[in-house]
């Protein structure tokens, strides 16, 4: 007889624990013992480790040890945390001295503590300062533009600075718009994009002429529908 099957069924003769966690294990064990039809009695001083236990059986007993060796370390599968437990996390976590001393915040979309300059001025005020009530609400600047909340092509307040909207999604401090932004209405990377491409249909790229057809065409759609690059 194997030594898992020995200590399987001194494990069927011996009496059923009274703690919850030993007499679940001790009913695994059972069923077990019931579903392969092993002998219910035998006695032996052979040593017997966990490792001869059936994988069944091992997984059993690990699950409820508070440390193990480095094979059951790696065996035992991690817990996954959701989305709303790293929530709650985070935002316990901006709570902490080395947050408030950094001045860092918790986004609650991306998940990630980032620098009050990050945010929207009325982000960080109100109801949803660190700790307050609808801090749960809080999104960061980015965040907040890839889900709608801000129109593009306008401004907003962020450390009581104007900061444009371009609709690219990319957010930029008014003190740094191109000298004629108010002609394109976009940020200088876009400005900047628009005029190689404009550049390049000049010089025929597409097979047009240097009418500025096809410059005009591309800009239109460009400025239409936009970038999705943004790093503020």
């Amino acid at each position: 007889m194997s030594t898992e099957c020995k200590l399987l069924a001194k494990i069927w003769c011996s009496p059923t624990p009274t703690t919850p966690s030993a007499k679940a294990l001790h009913t695994a064990c059972l069923s077990y013992l019931e579903s392969v039809k092993l002998p219910t009695s035998y006695s032996s001083t052979e040593l017997r480790t966990l490792e001869s236990l059936p994988a069944e059986i091992q997984y059993q007993i690990i699950g409820n040890l508070g440390f193990t060796n480095h094979f059951y370390n790696a065996t035992i599968p991690a817990p996954t945390p959701t989305n709303e437990e790293l929530r709650e996390l985070i935002l316990a976590t901006e709570s902490e001295i080395y947050a408030m001393r950094k001045q860092l915040l918790a986004c609650n979309n991306c998940l990630r503590l980032q620098h009050v300059s990050k945010f929207r001025d009325t982000q960080t005020r109100g109801k949803r300062v660190r700790d307050g009530p609808q801090r749960h609400l809080r999104l960061c600047l980015q965040c907040a533009i890839w889900k709608g909340w801000y129109r593009l092509g306008k401004f907003v307040q962020v450390g009581g600075e104007d900061v444009y909207i371009c609709r690219c999604r990319r957010a930029t401090p008014k003190a740094n718009l191109p000298p004629n932004w108010l002609t394109h209405k976009r940020c200088a990377d876009c400005y900047s994009k628009n005029g190689k491409i404009a550049e390049g249909y000049n010089h025929g790229i597409d097979g047009t002429d240097a009418s500025g057809e096809g410059t005009r065409r591309t800009r239109d759609l460009y400025f239409h529908l936009g970038s999705r690059h943004a790093d503020f």
